[in-house]
């Protein structure tokens, strides 16, 4: 902080003596002195009050000591101030009538010619700085006033204009939409979203939090079914990478104080595995398998080999039953020499005889839990179709002995019957399709659909092309990254018509395809508007 600028020292006050000498007084009496005899060659002249004061240092006429105002001059009775040159006899006024009395400074006489003034009173304060005016700016002229009043009131009122222009903008862009021009669902134009196939993957914990099973669940249409799908923990993994070469190692090499990563990493693997995003993780421990089971209990199964669960409780091969509180040991339990695929044989036995119990139960708790998420959701909807439970094919590799090897062309088989509609496991994995009917309003048929992901594309619209009776399959893309797909699923279809690049396709999906006859025939006159059942329950 900088100091603050010191204030100079002002002089002492003159001492009484001084002041008295100043003022024609008698320094050791305090009266006034004897006046000399007037000079009968001078004009005899009073010294006015202001001038004896300007002749006393550092006193100025109106100014006191530290450039304090000073107080009227109050004069003693006896006392009176000695003209500096010849002035007329003073009368002396008796003390009782002047004592206390102010007496006020006479007017200054005109300066003598011969005589001076004495000199003047010099005024060392400080001037105030001298205040400049700043003229106001000019008004504008007329004209521009009215100029800038229209212009406002045109502003105003295409407010309404305005937002109806960005409203028509924003329904009929192409960037970020997939909305047709028609909310009819026979008319040409007509889109609609596709809704994806719910899917989930139950992880099966032993009592120290290891995972001993997994099992992929997807969900069919809306009058319900799907598929239960068991993979083998020790299944090889999609990418291979820091010594990760299966799905149980995906899960070691997780810290054991970070169990939620290690789900995340787990399920993440899987996806990729199958291609196909996994909407719900469950996890399932014995106590979970108990309470599940239990409005249903004891579940009739066809178990493949006898089994002793411990504390008295043994399994026999063939028809038999499993208590609620062993189905969870019962899916763990493991026999000597023994592999992980004859394990999930009693996975799937078990898996039918619940599904089948829960089918033919008419109580309302026979799932007990949440009917639109997690297990209740997937079992209730399950039980309610046909269900397709298989063991992801596999063959087991020769070195090392404990790993799986998946066949990629029946899995991808398999997960496209399981998931019509599926999502992409990870960003870029999988394509997607807008697709389009252009010969008529009829529904497009499921192996047109299953074609596209069993390609690796997933259809995320469907609907009528912009017109009707379309000849050629025209395939569209607007990233000219994807021209090599478009290629591959013209051929896959059958397509004749032409595979272009368009900058003006819309950026929500990879490929526009639009159906001509070539591949769906002459128009049948079927329900229109009707599509592919892809979404779940």
């Amino acid at each position: 902080m900088p100091p603050e600028p010191s204030t100079p020292p002002s002089r002492p006050r003159p001492g009484a003596d001084l002041r008295r000498r100043a003022l024609g007084l008698d320094p050791s009496s305090g009266t006034v002195a004897p006046a000399p005899a007037p000079s009968p060659a001078a004009t005899p002249r009073r010294e006015p009050l202001a001038a004896a004061l300007a002749r006393i240092p550092d006193l100025h006429p109106g100014e006191g000591v530290d450039g304090r105002p000073s107080e009227p001059v109050r004069v003693d009775p006896a006392v009176a101030p000695e003209p500096s040159g010849p002035r007329p006899v003073a009368t002396l006024v008796p003390s009782a009538e002047i004592s206390g009395a102010v007496v006020a400074p006479p007017p200054e006489p005109e300066p003598d010619p011969e005589v001076g003034a004495g000199p003047e009173p010099s005024d060392e304060r400080p001037r105030r700085a001298r205040r400049t005016r700043t003229a106001p700016p000019p008004r504008p002229p007329w004209w521009r006033r009215i100029a800038f009043a229209v212009a406002l009131v045109v502003l105003i009122a295409a407010i309404p204009a305005l937002g109806y222009v960005g409203a028509q903008l924003i329904a009929d862009s192409k960037a970020g939409s997939f909305t047709g021009s028609s909310a009819n669902p026979s008319d040409p134009g007509f889109e609609a979203p596709v809704d994806p196939t719910p899917t989930a993957l139950v992880i099966q914990k032993d009592a120290e939090g290891v995972p001993t099973a997994l099992t992929f669940l997807s969900l069919g249409g809306a009058d319900g079914g799907g598929s239960v799908i068991f993979i083998p923990l020790e299944t090889e993994v999609a990418v291979p990478r820091f010594g990760i070469g299966n799905l149980k190692l995906a899960w070691e090499a997780t810290p054991r104080d970070q169990p939620a990563a290690g789900i995340e990493r787990l399920t993440s693997q899987v996806a990729l595995l199958l291609n196909v995003g996994i909407t719900e993780t469950i996890e399932l421990t014995d106590a979970s398998w108990e309470q599940l089971t239990a409005p249903v209990a004891p579940i009739q199964i066809q178990n493949p080999d006898a089994l002793d669960l411990g504390f008295g409780t043994t399994v026999p091969s063939g028809a038999a039953e499993v208590p609620a509180a062993f189905v969870g040991p019962y899916l763990s339990a493991t026999l000597p020499g023994q592999n992980d695929l004859a394990r999930l044989v009693r996975h799937e036995a078990l898996w039918r005889g619940w599904l089948d119990q829960v089918a033919a139960s008419t109580a309302p708790d026979a799932v007990p839990g949440e009917t639109t998420a997690g297990i209740g959701r997937f079992a209730r909807a399950l039980a309610d179709g046909p269900v397709d439970i298989q063991t992801l094919p596999v063959e087991q590799a020769k070195d090392p002995a404990n790993l799986y090897l998946v066949d990629s062309s029946a899995v991808k088989r398999l997960v496209t019957e399981a998931v019509p509609s599926p999502t992409a496991a990870a960003p870029g994995t999988r394509f997607t399709v807008r697709l389009l009917n252009g010969v008529s309003a009829d529904a497009i048929p499921g192996e047109v659909v299953r074609e596209i992901v069993g390609r690796g594309g997933a259809v995320t619209i469907l609907g009528n092309g912009p017109e009707f009776g379309t000849d050629e399959t025209e395939i569209v893309y607007g990233d000219p990254r994807n021209a090599d797909v478009a290629k591959l699923v013209a051929t896959s279809l059958g397509a004749t018509g032409s595979v272009r690049l368009d900058r003006e396709a819309p950026d929500t999906v990879d490929l526009t395809i639009v159906l001509g006859s070539d591949i769906l025939g002459e128009a049948t006159g079927g329900a229109p508007g009707s599509t592919v059942a892809t979404g779940g329950s």
